[in-house]
């Protein structure tokens, strides 16, 4: 299904002054194809990682700045 379709429906829910809740069906599986969530939380732990690699005791006093570069140049 297209998101036009999706948009139209919804559309026609609102503007439906019953707003009939079974018109919703195809809303909620976009919804859901959409918006949810990661079911990995790898990502976040490889940007620790990799934060963990930058602070080592010799680079404690690297600025807040220089650290947010470093581990963006590092990752990318």
């Amino acid at each position: 299904m297209s998101a036009n379709k999706y948009e139209l429906e919804i559309l026609q829910f609102l503007e439906d002054p019953k707003r009939d809740v079974a018109v919703l069906n195809s809303v909620k599986m976009l919804f859901l194809k959409l918006n949810s969530v990661l079911p990995s939380s790898a990502p976040v732990e490889h940007l620790f990682s990799f934060a963990g690699i930058i602070t080592r005791p010799h680079r404690r006093k690297m600025g807040d700045k220089t650290f947010e570069q470093l581990l963006l140049l590092t990752e990318n």
